[in-house]
């Protein structure tokens, strides 16, 4: 798993406790699919308490950029496609698109 937050502090480890350690004092909690798919294994029979403090880039993308939206993300950093994703560049990407998204709400 991985995490960024916005003071900068970075989380990159396979510990669930320790991720919501990392998260717990987060106002906000954002992803790029996070409410469909990371939430139910992070937080399990609790993932609905969730949901109203998560942002979901892929639901924003659609909406704020109808003519290309995201419904993946650019994983620049893997060479081959059966490669296994490194968190911590999926969440540098959902932040710089939810930035962009920003950017575009704000225009």
């Amino acid at each position: 798993m991985g995490a960024l937050s916005d003071e900068g502090a970075i989380f990159h480890s396979k510990s669930i406790p320790d991720f919501l350690r990392f998260v717990s004092d987060a106002d906000f909690l954002c992803g790029h699919n996070a409410i469909h798919h990371d939430l139910q294994y992070l937080f399990c029979d609790n993932s609905a308490t969730y949901v109203s403090k998560t942002i979901d880039t892929l639901y924003l993308s659609p909406l704020l950029f109808p003519k290309r939206p995201y419904h993946n993300l650019l994983k620049d950093d893997k060479l081959q496609v059966d490669e296994v994703n490194n968190p911590l560049n999926v969440c540098s990407k959902a932040r710089d698109l939810f930035h962009d998204e920003i950017a575009a709400f704000t225009a």
